[in-house]
């Protein structure tokens, strides 16, 4: 689990701009999604 994050904050930053509580909680969640939807598209098949 600490690798999954590592990487997410390595590749997708650490910063969240939003003020509001529910648009960090959107921001968040769409930083997961596309770090997910990244790391399935560049895993290595061997």
């Amino acid at each position: 689990m600490e690798i999954y994050f590592s990487g997410l904050k390595r590749v997708m930053g650490e910063i969240i701009r939003a003020r509001r509580t529910d648009y960090m909680i959107q921001g968040v969640g769409l930083k997961v999604l596309y770090y997910n939807i990244k790391r399935e598209n560049t895993r290595t098949y061997g």
